[in-house]
């Protein structure tokens, strides 16, 4: 199935394409006797896609593409799958990527948490690297919204994890203001580095250690680059020495996304 994160008719069309296949696959497990699921359940949605550090551009709603690929298409495919994980005997599971430049930029100082502009489009010293960070930050505040919006139904939890500094071809995609000899360093470097495997860990313990990584919480390496998964703190506040984001921040984030979508979120019928 193909899907475009930067179009919303891509994404309602791929929801729709994906039902009878998740349908089919419970049909499988049933008669195999394996399955006691209802027939429409997913029970972890993982929000990977990204890109970083692409030029600047907007969409016909005025949304910048780092917000519109790396938060607002994740919003809106999580909205529509909802029905489907609201099924799962688990209670269902939404994991969002994001990353330490979250709380770590200019370079290697830590900014302030709430200075947030989601549209970008009146920002007159707009970065692309400042766009992937507001983006980054969007993706611990969906985390913790989903949290508190759902966690009393049915059990269900959203998790936010990162995968370090983890060699992928992300970099060589965007930040063209690197010449290419830099940009094939940083993807190919071996020092403080992890392959793409073993940066993966974080995202996949984030989505199936059900019993050691609860709601709401953020997932990581150890030293933050490279490492073991571990726990590195609730989505709001990771680093506890560190300025919490505001729940202020998390109700205009919320606000913005279903503006820029459109529609309301989903809301599970009483």
């Amino acid at each position: 199935l193909e899907l475009d994160l930067a179009d919303s008719k891509s994404i309602r069309k791929f929801v729709k394409d994906l039902q009878p296949i998740i349908r089919n696959h419970h049909k499988s497990l049933n008669a195999n006797k394996r399955g006691r699921q209802k027939n429409h359940a997913i029970d972890v949605l993982i929000n990977n896609a990204g890109v970083m550090g692409v030029p600047k551009e907007y969409n016909e709603a005025g949304v910048e593409k780092h917000m519109q690929i790396n938060h607002i298409g994740h919003f809106f495919l999580t909205s529509l799958l909802m029905p489907n994980l609201m099924a799962s005997e688990y209670g269902g599971r939404v994991v969002n990527v994001s990353s330490l430049i979250a709380y770590l930029w200019s370079p290697f100082s830590f900014t302030d948490v709430d200075d947030f502009d989601f549209d970008l489009t009146k920002k007159e010293d707009f970065s692309t690297m400042g766009a992937y960070k507001q983006s980054k930050r969007a993706n611990l505040l969906f985390t913790h919204a989903l949290h508190q919006r759902f966690h009393e139904v049915n059990g269900f939890s959203a998790v936010a994890a990162h995968p370090g500094y983890s060699r992928t071809s992300l970099v060589l995609s965007g930040m063209n203001f690197l010449p290419q000899f830099v940009k094939n360093l940083l993807a190919h470097n071996p020092l403080g580095s992890m392959s793409a495997e073993a940066g993966s860990l974080s995202i996949f313990v984030a989505a199936f250690d059900l019993n050691r990584v609860a709601s709401d919480q953020f997932i990581g390496p150890i030293f933050g680059a490279v490492g073991v998964p571990v726990t590195i703190g609730p989505s709001l506040q990771p680093f506890p020495k560190l300025e919490p984001f505001s729940q202020d921040s998390v109700d205009a984030l919320w606000e913005y996304s279903e503006g820029a979508i459109g529609e309301t979120f989903f809301k599970k019928k009483q």
